[in-house]
């Protein structure tokens, strides 16, 4: 799903970074995570498929969450 030059279609990744700037000073308590962010730009070569992809990439990034949470990350 990722953008291919050649096809010109897929998910552009510009930008990924933690969102812990309200984190409590200090160390982290064991068990407690920063969720991060995600900054895109869907490729298409029309809104249909822009949707599809779209789709397709938030339902294999929420199961990754899924997949993620309680697995005591700090």
């Amino acid at each position: 799903l990722l953008f291919d030059p050649t096809r010109g279609t897929g998910l552009l990744i510009n930008n990924y970074a933690t969102v812990n700037a309200a984190a409590p000073p200090g160390e982290p308590v064991p068990g407690t995570h920063f969720d991060g962010r995600l900054h895109g730009v869907v490729v298409a070569d029309s809104a249909d498929r822009t949707a599809a992809l779209d789709d397709e990439i938030g339902r294999r990034l929420a199961a990754v969450a899924e997949s993620t949470r309680g697995e005591g990350r700090g």
